[in-house]
């Protein structure tokens, strides 16, 4: 977890639960709406010293990175006001860089003003209620025998549990049923008692190469020594020291592992429940590379973490350790915290498949847009209970047991129970995701990609559900890599990312029976650094998407506050004050016809208005209500 995760809620709260003192129109009685907090050192690379901001302004929020994984550079030195925004409802609220004073007025005066000027429907009531009104997960919002097929894997098995070559991951331990015992077992576990006497790479290696003889030579586990070489003599001993408690760890999965782990197969709805401590008995297996190649599965074995990086990568690296050197810090220090003192909760792993017959009709959807909270400050992972996105690769994970480190590989390093779900998933189709509800945060850390460095150490203290669950759910969908920026605006790709977004985002058991909403979903620039996503294009389907699965939006943009104010702009446009929202079937239409303009103007070798910029430009003149594709029967009151 980030550094600057309780300093960003302790601010936002803090600021959410002021009140105004008047009515709408009449004024502001009292100017001293919101006076932001000190920072501390910061999130995701920003580090500040602990100064007071004393300008008001309508929210704290500041950041910089539009990358796909859409995190912070911690060289950034923040000097203007931090600002954040919740749509919708009220008149113009004017907010100031360079003066004590925020004016609630029906016409703004920009004349007086040395700052910016937005339409932000906010109302007085709203105003204060803005985070708070973020729906979130509730203990009893999940039952854990509500999936139609799920897998609960216990230390006392049914006697009819068989592993099936075809269905089941193979363990280390067993090849056929029960109790068919591997000879390699018996190398691994002879092999792991010797690893209190490792103490550098090539020792290591000679172990992990004992049972693994078809391991390719080049291998390099000098990256190993690096570590080590990074830490004090202190920290030196506790390492080899969890490196003998994780070789323990990784034999007790022989007697915590009773049932089969089934594998996550493409195009079946399943979910499976594992305790944490055998999650960290088959990451300990992980470690040491036990595990056997799989078809259609992602690589398990931490092999590639212990090559070194290159002295390139080392160079831009923030401590000049490099990339692999934090990644073993964020590892090691999970293992030492779980084999010195075990959770004792669970966490569900569910592959949700979005089926033909579930699919909105984009095109003639009624759905009005819900809420959105957008902010420059802050990261995904900072929002507890919420539906938290993981910007994911088809193959989960992606690079994180290897060189890549973005949004997706941050994250499964410092939620290092994430890492399992390579275990059993097999790769992603268009129409599935991977939601994990329960998963525990270990460490904090700094920077992004090969700024990335680990912090320190994180209690994750999010509340459990009653089957011992965090509050905590991650969903990993996966955008489109794409080949050609200008083909994402074609309708089958637009289609296909809201889908795919839709697939993440909705519950198959619909909106709560009490009327509430979802739980809120905590996303960003979705698909928009490598993968070439345009961040204009993926706001607006994630904001569909969620209307669609009847979710609010909390929206982070990392650090870029001009892509904030033109994100929140549009979404003043499309959900006006009192005024009925754009629909998302109007909203999907008007998407379709920017993507002839995009044809049009590239065909002519013309410059090609930003999408947000051709909303904005075309809801002023009128051309959007006159559209000959929005008829009287496209109206619904939102």
């Amino acid at each position: 977890m980030s550094l600057k995760r309780q300093e960003n809620q302790t601010r936002i709260l803090d600021f959410f639960g002021k009140r105004f003192k008047s009515d709408i129109g009449t004024g502001m009685e009292d100017n001293n709406i919101c006076q932001a907090a000190g920072s501390t050192p910061g999130s995701s690379g920003l580090t500040k010293t602990n100064e007071t901001i004393k300008d008001k302004h309508v929210c704290a929020t500041s950041c910089a990175n539009s990358d796909d994984r859409g995190k912070k550079s911690d060289d950034i030195n923040i000097k203007k006001e931090e600002r954040s925004f919740i749509i919708p409802s009220s008149p113009t609220f004017e907010y100031h860089e360079d003066i004590d004073e925020i004016s609630n007025t029906e016409s703004h005066h920009s004349s007086s003003s040395t700052g910016s000027v937005l339409d932000t429907p906010l109302s007085t009531e709203r105003w204060s209620l803005a985070k708070d009104e973020l729906q979130r997960l509730k203990p009893d919002d999940m039952d854990i025998d509500s999936f139609e097929n799920h897998v609960y894997i216990t230390e006392n098995p049914r006697q009819s549990e068989k592993y099936d070559v075809s269905r089941d991951v193979k363990m280390p331990f067993y090849v056929i049923g029960m109790q068919g015992k591997h000879s390699r077992w018996d190398v691994i576990k002879s092999s792991l008692a010797k690893c209190g006497d490792v103490k550098t790479g090539r020792e290591l290696e000679s172990i992990i190469r004992s049972y693994n003889k078809t391991f390719p030579s080049e291998l390099d586990f000098s990256g190993f020594d690096n570590y080590l070489d990074s830490l004090s003599t202190d920290e030196r001993l506790e390492a080899l020291d969890t490196l003998k408690r994780i070789a323990d760890l990784a034999v007790e999965a022989e007697r915590l592992c009773k049932a089969p782990v089934p594998i996550l197969c493409q195009q079946k709805d399943q979910a499976i429940t594992m305790s944490q401590h055998l999650i960290a008995a088959l990451l300990a297996n992980a470690f040491f590379c036990t595990f056997s190649s799989r078809d259609k599965l992602p690589s398990i074995n931490f092999t590639r973490l212990f090559a070194p990086d290159s002295f390139y990568r080392r160079r831009k690296s923030r401590d000049g350790k490099g990339v692999s050197v934090n990644k073993l810090r964020c590892l090691f220090h999970y293992f030492n915290r779980v084999t010195t003192s075990m959770p004792d909760g669970y966490v569900t792993f569910h592959r949700q498949v979005l089926k033909d017959s579930a699919v909105p009709n984009w095109s003639g959807s009624k759905t009005c847009l819900t809420e959105l909270y957008i902010s420059s400050k802050g990261n995904i992972e900072d929002e507890q209970s919420l539906l938290q996105v993981d910007f994911a690769n088809m193959w989960v994970g992606g690079g994180a047991l290897g060189t890549g480190c973005v949004q997706e590989e941050i994250r499964f390093m410092i939620t290092p129970e994430l890492i399992i779900s390579r275990l059993f998933t097999e790769v992603l189709e268009s129409n599935e995701c991977v939601i994990v509800t329960g998963c525990e945060t270990f460490s904090m850390y700094r920077g992004y990609a090969s700024t990335f460095e680990w912090s320190g150490n994180y209690v994750d203290q999010t509340p459990r559900d009653k089957f011992g669950r965090r509050l905590t759910q991650v969903v990993m969908i996966d955008a489109i890599e794409l080949q050609r920026k200008s083909s994402q605006f074609t309708e089958h790709l637009v289609e296909r990312e809201l889908n795919k977004a839709y697939c993440g985002f909705y519950s198959a058991k619909g909106v709560r029976e009490d009327g509430i909403k979802l739980p809120a979903i905590s996303t960003g620039n979705w698909g928009c650094g490598a993968f070439g996503g345009d961040i204009h294009l993926k706001f607006l389907i994630q904001l569909m998407a969620a209307a669609e699965a009847g979710r609010d939006v909390c929206y982070f943009t990392f650090d870029d506050v001009e892509i904030m104010n033109k994100l929140f702009n549009t979404h003043s446009l499309l959900k006006p004050n009192n005024q009925p929202s754009v629909t998302v079937g109007e909203l999907y239409k008007i998407i379709k016809s920017y993507e002839r303009h995009v044809s049009e103007r590239r065909r002519w070798n013309q410059w090609v208005q930003p999408l947000c910029d051709y909303i904005e430009s075309h809801f002023h003149s009128g051309s959007f209500a006159s559209s000959p594709e929005q008829t009287d029967d496209d109206d619904d009151d939102c």
